[in-house]
């Protein structure tokens, strides 16, 4: 149907009442725009057309009815409806969907760039016992497919120090592949990485050979990966372009977020930078980006294909296939965040799915890389501490109750230690990178030995000789029984029975599972006893300065040594030797010496002091036993 008898069929209906309107309107099928075909048949000629002037005897048309309609109904004649407005020109086609948002083709050229560095350590206290926690050093960011063949761009920090690199396509199944850094700019922070691929890619958001001057307060988009290395797209931001740095960088009024460097700078849909910083929040920055202008990347890409960069990269690249580490790079950075951890939490809670490390399970096995498997036992490793951490605090897992959670964090303590060792014996220097490897995968490895490490010459580590923290106090409570007592005037008199109770305080807290450990300690003790006499009670208190061995773990021996610089004894009144007032002793010749048989966090023995009372007396000898201890 023509627009001209859409128009007066309109009218018509406008001009009739509602009913009589709905009555006479045609079935919808007739409203239809003829097809090819029967637009072909109305115009062929009719041999059954009546001649001229013979009545015709077949119903008028849809068109022909409501132009006699409009004749005879309508009354005056209306104003024809103006054409419809010109449609819109066609939104480009999306390159994805997803919750709704339509990802447009230049999404699609922007990439996730992942890299591993190195792991490291640091102890941390627990409930009980202080634990080494490895520390994964790795990172994400953006980058820009800017040639077919494979070129990114993106920030020089985000691939600073890498020992493997990841490039991600877009999308829910994008592709994974290595990488090789082929340009870095220090002072600029941009960098060119060569992506391995054998077929040229599809989506490019290629280098302008003009860079374009942009207008102060000109709008500009920000695009990237921004905090959660596990999006399948994009995400963008707008702001706009405040300012220009003395060293030629960009400065930007819009939020980024850790993840966004090495995204791109689009102006009008087209490259214009890479950004490289965010606001520093600390420093009380807030609401700013930098950027690199695109013209000095222009010039580095150009400077790469004519020296040979790019070429050497990409043999080398074809000559060492980098899929398969691409793959456990790309896993690691993606599953290898906190919720690794907080799945072996929840496993201890009975929570059965435990898929993240399942997945880093199947990736040990065929993994050879030394770099790869220290990443891979670390998160063994933390996972194996958290369940530890939440049964019952213990250092090894044979000490947590028995059931899935005691095995489940025993397969992972195992598999970091061996994981650990297939990484040094791939390469041996990983211990001087990795402080973790040195702990972890070392032939003294000790599950709670000292944070610290001292190297010998030649390059050996060992053990460090302190123990590592563990209990932050010793308590002892004992009987005492005196040998050999003295009066100050040299009278013999008997000493009575008493208590004797201290608190000594490691300078390097004991474990009790460790073989053999030494731990100076300082502390203070008590005593409370009696002379046989009108006037009974003294009390002695006095520092002392020591160390303690150890030797066993569950159970062993214990041996303490301390001296007492100097010792004050208060007696309640007179004796028949006369009233003596309260004082310090400044002699160095008071010493106490313990020996006791240790199990588990108890411990039970004797110790015998060796000193003198106030005064100028004999010394006497004063022993405690049995007396009680534990570490707490």
């Amino acid at each position: 149907m023509s627009r001209a008898a859409i128009r007066v069929t309109l009218a018509v209906v406008l001009a009739l009442p509602w009913s009589t309107a709905f009555a006479q309107s045609p079935p919808a099928s007739e409203l239809a725009e003829p097809t090819p075909d029967e637009t072909s048949e109305e115009s062929a000629p009719d041999d059954t057309a009546p001649a001229a002037g013979e009545a015709s005897e077949r119903e008028p048309s849809v068109g022909e009815g409501a132009r006699e309609a409009a004749s005879v109904d309508a009354g005056p004649e209306r104003a024809p409806m103006p054409d419809p407005a010109p449609e819109p020109p066609p939104t480009p086609t999306p390159f994805a969907v997803e919750g709704g948002v339509a990802f447009e083709e230049v999404d699609a050229a922007i990439v996730r760039v992942f890299t591993v560095r190195q792991v490291e350590m640091e102890w941390v206290d627990g409930r009980r016992v202080r634990r080494a926690i490895a520390i994964p050093k790795g990172g994400h960011g953006t980058g820009i497919i800017v040639d077919p063949r494979g070129v990114v761009a993106t920030a020089k920090h985000v691939v600073a120090g890498a020992r493997h690199l990841a490039v991600r396509m877009p999308g829910a199944e994008g592709a994974v592949h290595g990488a090789r850094v082929v340009y870095e700019d220090d002072d600029l922070d941009f960098a060119l990485l060569l992506i391995d691929s054998r077929d040229r890619l599809p989506h490019v958001l290629p280098l302008p050979e003009t860079a374009p001057v942009l207008p102060v307060r000109s709008t500009v988009d920000v695009v990237g990966y921004p905090l959660d290395a596990d999006r399948n797209h994009p995400q963008s931001s707008r702001g706009i372009v405040s300012g220009a740095l003395e060293e030629g960088k960009l400065q930007l009024d819009v939020t980024v977020n850790p993840g966004n460097s090495g995204g791109p700078l689009l102006a009008n849909g087209g490259l214009v930078g890479i950004v490289v910083a965010g606001s520093n929040v600390d420093a009380g920055y807030q609401g700013l980006a930098i950027a690199v202008p695109i013209a000095p990347v222009y010039r580095a890409y150009r400077r790469s294909l004519r020296d040979g960069s790019l070429r050497r990269a990409q043999e080398h690249l074809r000559t060492y296939d980098q899929s398969r580490r691409a793959v456990v790079v790309d896993a690691i950075a993606r599953l290898g965040d906190e919720d690794i951890l907080q799945e072996a939490e929840d496993f201890i809670h009975s929570v059965e799915s435990t898929h993240r490390l399942d997945r880093f399970i199947e990736l040990a096995e065929d993994t050879t890389d030394p770099d790869l498997l220290a990443m891979l036992s670390a998160y063994f490793w933390d996972a194996a501490q958290v369940m530890m951490e939440r049964g019952d605090g213990g250092v090894l897992p044979r000490s947590m109750r028995e059931g899935r959670g005691r095995d489940r964090a025993q397969q992972l303590y195992d598999l970091a230690r061996s994981v650990a060792r297939r990484a040094v014996e791939a390469d041996a220097s990983i211990v001087v990178r990795s402080p973790f490897m040195e702990y972890l995968g070392g032939e003294n490895f000790d599950p709670v030995r000292g944070s610290g490490t001292r190297r010998r010459r030649g390059g050996a580590f060992r053990s460090p000789t302190w123990a590592e923290p563990r209990y932050r106090m010793v308590m002892m409570l004992g009987i005492l029984i005196p040998l050999a007592p003295k009066g100050p005037d040299e009278d013999s008199r008997e000493l009575g029975s008493g208590a004797q109770i201290a608190a000594l305080f490691p300078f390097t807290k004991l474990d009790p599972e460790a073989r053999f450990r030494i731990a100076p300690f300082a502390g203070v003790s008590t005593d409370l006893y009696g002379w046989s006499s009108n006037y009974p009670v003294e009390w002695f208190l006095g520092p002392e300065i020591g160390v303690m061995m150890r030797a066993g773990r569950q159970a062993g021996i214990t041996f303490l040594a301390a001296w007492t610089p100097g010792a004050m004894t208060y007696r309640a009144g007179c004796t028949p030797w006369g009233c003596e007032e309260t004082g310090v002793d400044g002699t160095l010749a008071m010493a106490r010496f313990g020996l006791f048989v240790k199990a588990g966090r108890m411990f039970f023995g004797a110790t015998l002091r060796i000193g003198r009372p106030i005064g100028d007396g004999e010394r006497h000898l004063v022993l405690t036993a049995p007396m009680f201890g534990g570490n707490f």
